[in-house]
């Protein structure tokens, strides 16, 4: 979980520094192992491949480890991924060649905050319409945890919930804990490793980061075994069904170095159901943009460059990216991979 990280790293037209490329890069080639690995299915742990789904040109497994650490983070039109399969077996799109978890570490310890140049006000908004969602399909109480929790903004919105009684956060960066810290409360703790984690809960949230994570198998059994009876879990994932997918083709976003695994409804369900979960809805969510930060972005992904304009941030419109949340509950008597 060292590198558990969510999507957006950067604002739109931000790459990283050549001061911070060289430093990443430097520590991809003095990683005691390979910098990639081959996988298994992250959902089935079939090793039996499938058929290609997505790749880009080049393919990221062709790469030096200084070409992928340029592309490690940031919007752009030249993007590099390593190839996607999906699964013969049971569906899931994943990468069945990826770094390595030593690598990941490297590679995330150079990323700030998630807020993407964004105003984090507006952000709010898209995280408090997934805390509408779970609110409009279970009954969230008790003590919660947020993995991921960056700067607070979905923690913030699962306190206004009456009978939310606290939320702590796990969140690996230690710059961002101050604010995380104000906005929890006193009430609350910061973790920054699950193995740290010495409480059990009533819920977990995880916005954007089973997609990015290497063992999400493993990881959900320790969020089972984290959880009281009957609690609840709130994920939010990209949709690989989604139109937007098709339309964009390799274009599409999020085609990153960041996810080694992509999910639709069908396949989440199914990865739920052997993590010893039941789910209770699926449901599509929007995100919310300044009309300056959209342009910036999209266009940044098509290779036009653009000018910010500042009187253009003001302007909030919602827009639906394909993105998931999915509201689960524990299943009674299963702690646990199946």
């Amino acid at each position: 979980m060292e590198g558990v990280r969510r999507s957006l790293s950067l604002s739109a037209t931000q790459q990283p520094g050549t001061s911070t490329l060289r430093r990443v890069s430097a520590s991809l080639s003095q990683t005691a192992g390979p910098t990639t690995v081959e996988r298994k299915c992250p959902t089935c742990r079939a090793r039996n491949g499938g058929s290609e789904f997505a790749a880009s040109k080049p393919r990221a497994e062709s790469l030096d480890d200084e070409t992928l650490a340029e592309h490690w983070r940031g919007f752009r039109s030249d993007k590099i991924f390593f190839t996607y399969l999906r699964c013969a077996t049971c569906e899931q799109v994943y990468s069945p060649t990826y770094f390595s978890d030593e690598a990941v570490d490297e590679l995330y310890h150079s990323m700030g905050d998630n807020t993407a140049g964004e105003d984090p006000a507006t952000l709010t908004k898209t995280q408090g319409g997934y805390v509408d969602i779970l609110a409009e399909t279970a009954t969230p109480r008790g003590r919660w945890l947020d993995i991921g929790a960056d700067i607070g903004l979905l923690a913030g919105n699962l306190r206004k919930i009456a009978t939310v009684t606290a939320v702590d956060g796990l969140e690996p960066n230690i710059e961002v804990h101050a604010e995380l810290a104000s906005v929890i409360g006193a009430d609350a703790e910061i973790f920054t490793n699950l193995a740290d984690v010495n409480r059990t809960y009533d819920g977990i949230a995880a916005i954007h980061v089973v997609d990015h994570l290497l063992h999400p198998l493993e990881d959900l059994a320790r969020w089972n075994a984290l959880l009281n009876d009957d609690g609840l879990v709130l994920i939010v994932v990209h949709n690989e069904g989604s139109l937007l997918r098709r339309v964009l083709g390799r274009k599409w976003p999020p085609y990153c170095l960041q996810h080694p695994q992509l999910y639709s409804p069908k396949s989440m369900k199914s990865f739920l159901d052997r993590s010893g979960f039941d789910v209770i809805a699926v449901r599509r969510t929007a995100n919310y943009f300044s009309v300056d930060q959209f342009l910036a972005v999209g266009l940044a992904v098509t290779g036009i460059k653009y000018k910010r304009r500042d009187r253009l941030r003001s302007l909030v419109l919602p827009v639906r990216l394909g993105n998931i949340a999915i509201v689960a509950r524990k299943r009674a008597g299963v702690v646990g991979v199946r």
